[in-house]
């Protein structure tokens, strides 16, 4: 659906830019006219992506995780036969989705893995396979297998401040990381970032390791606020590191998100949505019980149980999206902020619908920092933004293709 918006004024490092989507010249010192862009109003017809709880039980006690640790200990296997879940996938034509393993830590139960993929595999199950862990379990037999099913990881990852991930397990990791991208597997990283813990420099150089090529940084869940002044002079030195290093031609960190992924939305897919999230719509989280909640933050919160194998899926958040959530539908960035959770509404103010303020203010200053790297680079080193822009436009052909 076409939209007209006007250009969105940003302010960094005391330069004011705007934020010409529908133009060529995407980031300017000067404002352009109103603009029409493509926005997908649509989520009915997305292909699933089925989270699975493989486990509830974890390895480890991040005191950042959404499930607070509320399960350690609980070694639950999921209390449905699999066939259930084959007769639910074909019960509705489900091909070319997303099955995710997640936890808990997943690989704290390798065997239900084995057995769900290998069933897949025999019945004709057409789908891609990635898995969400902390990288602290993988084996030999384990990444064979990976391979043989093309699974993609997301490892979650953390720097030196941090107990378990950033100093106990660090080293096994950053092996186990190595491993995963010798065999050409996709990985990417996901870490969350406390800016009283580490800063955004240091957090970045400790956790995008060896042949990671993806990180995903993120705020913690919930009522965690900190200091908005000190984010800002974490987003500074970040633009100077980051603007520096592609000057330099070391493209070593251009894969950092959301950074890289709004520049890449605004340079070269120009797709804009006002979904940002599936939960409650394309994203399925089945419990070790059977039961559908709307994405793995709600895992088990009986409040939001919206079905089971046996009844279907109800998408009971269909209808929240950025036009309509009172919060977002004044925002100048609805159409591509990559905030907007549900979960952390609900964390912070029990109300789905009531967005944390403190971290839409977050995220705006995140799209700010985006807007003056794409500035900068283009501008100031137009040699290294020519290979700049071949990376962010090759890597969203193969997002295509995956």
């Amino acid at each position: 659906m076409k939209r007209v918006i006007k250009p969105i004024e940003i302010t960094f490092k005391g330069q004011k830019l705007f934020l010409n989507l529908g133009d060529e010249e995407v980031i300017s010192p000067i404002p352009g006219g109103d603009q029409t862009i493509n926005v997908n109003v649509e989520y009915e017809n997305d292909v699933p992506f089925l989270n699975l709880y493989t486990t509830n039980n974890c390895n480890m006690s991040c005191n950042y995780c959404f499930h607070q640790n509320k399960y350690n200990g609980i070694n639950f296997n999921p209390k449905y036969d699999i066939q259930s879940l084959v007769d639910f996938i074909k019960r509705n034509n489900y091909s070319n989705f997303t099955m995710r393993f997640f936890g808990g830590e997943p690989l704290m139960n390798k065997a239900w893995i084995y057995e769900c993929v290998n069933i897949m595999s025999r019945v004709g199950i057409d789908c891609n396979y990635t898995i969400f862990t902390n990288a602290t379990l993988i084996d030999d037999e384990f990444l064979q297998f990976a391979r043989t099913n093309k699974m993609e990881f997301f490892v979650s990852v953390a720097g030196h401040n941090e107990s378990e991930k950033g100093r106990t397990y660090k080293q096994i990791i950053e092996e186990n990381i190595e491993k995963i991208c010798n065999l050409n597997l996709r990985c990417a990283g996901r870490a969350v970032y406390n800016p009283k813990e580490i800063d955004l420099v240091t957090l970045v150089k400790e956790t995008l390791v060896g042949k990671l090529s993806m990180l995903s940084i993120t705020p913690e869940w919930g009522n965690r606020q900190t200091d908005l002044v000190l984010v800002k002079d974490h987003l500074e030195k970040f633009s100077d590191f980051y603007i520096q290093n592609v000057a330099n031609k070391n493209y070593r960190y251009i894969g950092v998100h959301p950074f890289v992924s709004y520049i890449q939305k605004w340079m070269v897919t120009k797709k804009y949505d006002i979904h940002q999230c599936g939960a409650g719509k394309s994203l399925y989280s089945l419990s070790i019980d059977g039961k559908f909640y709307p994405c793995q933050c709600f895992n088990e919160n009986k409040e939001f149980e919206c079905g089971s194998l046996n009844t279907g899926y109800n998408k009971i958040f269909k209808d929240l999206n950025g036009d309509s959530l009172e919060t977002c539908s004044k925002c100048e960035i609805k159409y591509f902020c990559k905030y907007r959770c549900f979960a952390d509404a609900y964390f912070v103010n029990g109300n789905i619908e009531k967005m944390d303020t403190f971290k839409c203010e977050y995220e705006k200053m995140i799209v700010s920092c985006s807007a003056y790297i794409l500035h900068e680079i283009k501008n100031n080193y137009p040699d290294s933004y020519k290979m700049f822009k071949y990376f962010l436009e090759r890597d969203a052909r193969q997002m295509i293709r995956h």
